[in-house]
């Protein structure tokens, strides 16, 4: 079992203790053997959120009210005594949306995800907020190397000792701090680094592989379209058997230390040459050159595998209004897509579209509800017209900051009118420590269960939490359940009989008094 911990701490604005609500998701990472079971445990260890996915998929608890001041807990263990690794995200203040993790699909109207349960008070008459996270575009693997280290997932090999693979921020990433950097360490010494990443694509149409790549003074060496074992050369190659391999992207030669994206068709290039997409298929990121950083070398970061939502490319929500209350839609993406958001009546019937305004990419303002029948009216949002992950917030009789930073509503000629509601939205949050994004051991008291001499030897996961639009706030990371994790326990119990269960860490993650939350 797992074990991740977390505080609730009273954040210095009044009536806000009491408003909180956490979504928990696990998802199983290659290899997929993993049937991932999550608990949420409120500060007297009484569960207050369960759910168990599938096999080798994702399972999400969501919008689980946190009401108390306190330490909770997240347990996430493997049902049925399966075993594996595991990604970890936890969101405050907003739903996940369902389809995301391999729960129903809401990418038509009559499909619409219910996001009621994610709307919290805001204190101030009826004013309320609520907020999903969503992405129109399946992501089936990424790695963006903010853990500041390789994974599981990862080999390396360099042709001669001098050869340097690294993950660094000390040259800059095309996101976040951190990217894996390859060079040689001694002038004039050729030398082929090259880095291996394994995914399981078994049962996946369509995937494309996304990533950035930098070029420090690197000069180009062209990979055969086709090789046995490996070549001198740097670009991006792929094979189903570790042994064949199929080029798939050469570098090209682009300003020193700049980052250019690349996106490449996976099903195209595997049927091109032969191969099947399965259960262990690799991926391999090369660099070829004979000097050190920055004078030499070669970048590469935000690598992914997304599953285009070509079937239909939108995803619907459904939130209700009472009569005459109004509702504020505010869709933020997190790259460089360009959505919209639509507001549509029970009967299908367009209401309202979006439109731009400041750093929230669309927005909907002050839709009044005009029923006086007493009894609450349905109203369902399109997103569409991106291929990403994006935030959707609503307000019901509040209207929201589009502007949370210096060029915005900071000055009075700037000044945001907020007539119709007399209450707004915004959001401030202050610098931390740096993020936590991967366990590290050891991170228990080597006795098999959890209890509260794990919590001294706790990974601080304070700072991880991280805005990710329209005031609501992710963690992740990565760890394992493992049978070799029986090394740390002492206890005498033979390795091949030891399961899930007698294995635990804690993180904890603490929401200090810096952290404001409007």
């Amino acid at each position: 079992m797992k074990r991740t911990t977390f505080q609730e701490r009273h954040l210095g604005v009044e009536k806000l203790e009491d408003r909180r609500l956490l979504a928990v998701i696990a998802d199983a990472i290659a290899p997929a053997g993993l049937q991932a079971e999550i608990r949420v445990l409120d500060p007297g260890g009484v569960p207050i959120g369960l759910g168990t996915g599938a096999l080798g998929d994702g399972v999400v608890v969501q919008t689980v009210p946190i009401p108390i001041l306190g330490t909770y807990t997240v347990e996430v263990s493997g049902s049925a005594g399966t075993l594996g690794n595991y990604e970890l995200e936890l969101l405050l203040n907003a739903a996940k949306e369902d389809e995301s993790t391999g729960g129903p699909t809401n990418d038509t109207f009559g499909t619409a995800q219910d996001i009621d349960s994610s709307f919290l008070s805001l204190g101030f008459g009826t004013a309320e907020r609520g907020a999903v996270v969503g992405a129109l575009a399946s992501s089936i693997e990424s790695e963006d190397f903010e853990s500041g280290s390789l994974g599981g997932q990862w080999s390396t090999f360099s042709s001669h000792s001098a050869g340097r693979i690294q993950v660094t921020d000390s040259f800059g990433a095309a996101a976040g701090s951190f990217a894996l950097l390859m060079d040689t360490t001694i002038s004039l010494t050729p030398t082929l680094n090259k880095a291996i990443w394994r995914v399981d694509l078994s049962g996946v149409t369509n995937p494309v592989l996304s990533f950035s790549h930098a070029d420090f003074f690197d000069e180009e060496t062209a990979l055969p379209s086709n090789f046995i074992g490996f070549r001198n050369g740097d670009g991006v190659a792929i094979s189903d058997d570790g042994l064949n391999w199929h080029t798939v992207t050469n570098a090209t030669n682009i300003p020193s230390g700049t980052w250019e994206s690349v996106e490449i068709d996976l099903a195209a290039e595997a049927a091109a040459s032969g191969m099947t997409l399965g259960t262990n298929f690799r991926i391999k990121f090369q660099q070829f050159d004979n000097s050190p950083l920055p004078g030499d070398g070669r970048g590469y970061d935000e690598i992914r595998i997304t599953v285009p939502d070509v079937s239909s490319p939108e995803d619907w929500y459904r939130f209700g209004l009472a009569d005459g209350q109004s509702a504020t839609l505010g869709l933020t993406t997190l790259n460089e897509s360009n959505p919209l958001v639509d507001l549509y009546s029970a009967d299908g019937t367009t209401l309202l579209a979006s439109g731009t305004a400041g750093e929230i990419t669309q927005i909907i303002r002050n839709f009044v509800d005009d029923t006086t029948d007493g009894t609450t009216t349905y109203y369902f949002a399109r997103v569409s017209g991106l291929d990403g992950q994006y935030s959707l917030v609503v307000t019901r009789d509040a209207d929201f900051d589009a502007d949370s930073d210096a060029d915005g509503n900071d000055v009075l000629e700037s000044a945001a009118d907020i007539t119709l509601t007399g209450t707004v939205l915004g959001s401030a949050v202050a610098s931390g420590a740096p993020v936590i994004t991967a366990e590290v051991e050891p991170n228990d008291d080597g006795v098999p269960g959890g209890s509260l001499s794990d919590l001294p030897l706790a990974n601080d996961w304070s700072s991880s939490f991280l805005p990710v639009g329209g005031n609501q706030f992710a963690a992740t990371l990565t760890g394992s359940i493992s049978a070799g994790s029986v090394d740390y326990l002492q206890e005498d119990i033979p390795q091949e009989t030891a399961t899930d269960t007698d294995m635990e860490l804690a993180l904890v993650a603490a929401i200090d008094d810096g952290f404001a939350w409007l």
